[in-house]
């Protein structure tokens, strides 16, 4: 008797993953871009935010400082970002007198630029973030390892502020375009090992960047 052994299919072997992940924080500057102390609104941290001013080595002491949530990530492909996922922890109260409300988990889809948040208890768009303003802004020399800064800014848009208004009795809205929304400062300083896809979606030089040395904000690497 013949036995007649088939031949085993060679294991096929999982592809590198493209998608970066990616840590850091955002600065969320609400009383700069909308008029919280002409309307009485005070402004302070919660659930695990701080004080920009109190956020080493980010050059700003106006806003709310925001981490970024374990999961964020980017995927590039061809030079183009093509999905990923910043998410944010903590949130930032508002208050007029008795009232208040918060904004919480702010969620920014890469490809599209869109920000999701929760608003009191209502999960919405609240405007767009494009990854545009790029800046290196710490490295170390020989590594591809980065905090990049996308500098904003935040357009916010006008349901959002008419939510504000209508959970404070304030007239915030009143300032803002109802067509395109109001600007609104924020920062976004990301931690990421670069690669030539990212760095081309970024429109930044891969050979010129493994050479910087670069100390702001070099406690986030």
């Amino acid at each position: 008797m013949v036995i007649v052994l088939a031949a085993l299919p060679h294991p096929v072997l999982a592809a590198p993953s493209p998608v970066t992940p990616v840590r850091g924080l955002a600065v969320l500057d609400l009383g700069s871009g909308l008029d919280l102390e002409g309307q009485g609104i005070i402004e302070r941290p919660v659930n695990g935010a701080i004080h920009a001013a109190e956020t080493p080595s980010i050059d700003t002491d106006q806003g709310v400082t925001f981490k970024m949530a374990t999961g964020s990530n980017l995927l590039a492909r061809n030079g183009q970002l093509t999905a990923g996922t910043f998410s944010f922890q903590g949130g930032v109260e508002l208050s007029k007198g008795r009232k208040k409300v918060v904004l919480r988990a702010l969620t920014l889809n890469v490809a599209t630029g869109q920000v999701t948040a929760v608003l009191g208890s209502k999960t919405q768009t609240v405007g767009t973030f494009p990854l545009r303003d790029v800046e290196v802004s710490a490295k170390r020399p020989g590594s591809l390892d980065a905090v990049i800064t996308f500098g904003g800014p935040l357009t916010m848009n006008a349901q959002t502020v008419a939510g504000m208004d209508a959970a404070l009795g304030s007239q915030l809205a009143q300032d803002v375009d109802q067509d395109t929304g109001i600007e609104v400062p924020m920062q976004i300083h990301a931690v990421m090992t670069l690669t030539s896809d990212l760095a081309a979606a970024f429109d930044l030089d891969l050979d010129a960047v493994q050479d910087l040395d670069l100390d702001l904000g070099i406690h986030l690497l």
